[in-house]
């Protein structure tokens, strides 16, 4: 464990982002057999952090019975965030049709968590993207997290490594085809996949219906994400299943694209999709933060001092600073707006020390990562009377006031009343790295 502290006020501005490599491991097989499609690539970030990192699994589209997992989108932008990006081939629906392919998903998502220690990866946050056919195993999977097989009548889970969940924590769809059960009678994309042809694949479409109501009602996040001049696939059924999560109680966004159809897609959309997984399912922030600012993800320049202003790389990423840039001069001042309701002034800077105006209190004002955001380091409040001998303070809620400013960041206000005779005090912030 190393510490660090801070007990002055300094504020640095931001600084450009520099990207780093990957590394791949390619065609390896989640499933039992032989099947030349059931294998998928890990593509990591370089170096590896010591942590372990949360996982995306592109699945590729094509109608279910073309396509393959390369090329996969923004697999630079999403391992320099800090994420695994896997990506998958699953069987054709040409020689299997449904459930072949959910099934393969399914034991794609089975082997990544199984795996999870050998390839650095956190089996507790695992997220599914797909476009088009794709989105469709995606959203697929994702809604059937939990639901037994007996409820869905269809073995979803079968093959290897079945003591392992096949849950997901959050999901991104494209394009979506939602539902199949209306397709035209002679659609032989659809049909092909259902095994038949429609009136009677009925029942099989709804098995791989994306809103059964059979399925609904323990969902991870979604983002559904639909061009509106999509010809192949209506918007309607990007919009249908949005609606239906949030009618189940699940959380779902929907963006609809003026002017996009359904391929190809420009690449600016692309970047919705890692913004949403940094939303709901972040990275750990250290490591990420280091890579973001061109420094080792290892951690072996967090003593150093690259803006010259005496502040460890270590705070800076504590307190919401970019490490190299100069020195500002209002505390607490910050890019992101105060949070409702408060007359905060933002959100960065270092702790600001200085007197509440009732009285002689003192009040000690830092920010700090929540731990769920903010794994690996920890912070505490110290006093000094001669800055010599510092003692640690306990914040137990009489003392002190945190308020929480959004999903990865709080306030902490301490407040202390010196009693007589005291003739200086100090104090300080302690940010430890375990």
């Amino acid at each position: 464990m190393t510490r660090f502290w801070i007990a002055f006020i300094i504020l640095l501005s931001c600084a450009g982002s520099v990207r780093a490599a990957f590394t791949s491991l390619t065609n390896l097989r989640y499933q039992t057999g032989t099947e030349a499609r059931q294998v998928l690539d890990i593509h990591r970030p370089s170096p590896l952090p010591a942590t372990p990192m949360p996982v995306i699994l592109w699945i590729h589209g094509g109608g279910w019975l073309t396509g393959a997992k390369d090329p996969v989108p923004q697999v630079t932008e999403i391992t320099n965030a800090g994420y695994v990006l896997a990506a998958m081939n699953y069987r054709y629906s040409s020689t299997a049709p449904f459930p072949a392919q959910i099934q393969d998903v399914k034991a794609a998502i089975r082997f990544l968590r199984a795996n999870a220690a050998a390839y650095n990866l956190d089996p507790s946050r695992i997220a599914v993207w797909g476009q088009s056919a794709g989105a469709q195993l995606a959203a697929l999977a994702a809604v059937t997290s939990g639901v037994s097989q007996t409820t869905l009548g269809q073995p979803f889970d079968i093959g290897a490594n079945l003591s392992f969940s096949s849950a997901v924590q959050a999901c991104v769809a494209f394009a979506t085809p939602s539902y199949l059960g209306d397709a035209a009678v002679n659609d032989t994309t659809v049909s092909t996949y259902l095994g038949g042809l429609l009136p009677g694949a009925l029942p099989t479409a709804q098995a791989a219906n994306c809103y059964n109501p059979a399925y609904l009602g323990n969902d991870p996040p979604f983002l559904v994400v639909h061009g509106l001049t999509d010809t192949l696939v209506p918007p309607i059924y990007g919009s249908n299943l949005h609606n239906a999560l949030v009618a189940a109680g699940g959380s779902s966004t929907y963006v609809p694209l003026p002017g996009v159809g359904h391929t190809p897609w420009a690449t600016s959309e692309y970047p919705r999709a890692l913004a949403f997984f940094q939303s709901v399912l972040p990275t750990l922030p250290l490591a990420s933060w280091r890579e973001l600012h061109g420094l080792p993800r290892d951690g072996s320049q967090d003593a150093g001092i690259a803006g010259a202003d005496g502040i460890a790389n270590v705070l800076k990423f504590a307190f919401n600073l970019a490490p190299n840039a100069g020195s500002l001069t209002i505390p607490n001042a910050g890019t992101l707006a105060a949070p409702t309701g408060t007359t905060l002034s933002g959100l960065s800077g270092l702790p600001h020390f200085g007197s509440t105006g009732s009285g002689n209190q003192l009040a000690l004002t830092f920010l700090r990562r929540k731990a769920s955001t903010g794994p690996g380091i920890g912070y505490e409040v110290q006093r000094s009377d001669d800055f010599t001998t510092w003692t640690p303070q306990t914040l137990d809620g009489t003392n002190s006031e945190t308020l929480s400013i959004d999903s990865s960041w709080e306030r902490v206000r301490f407040l202390h009343t010196p009693g007589t005779g005291a003739a200086r005090r100090f104090f300080r912030v302690v940010v430890r790295r375990f």
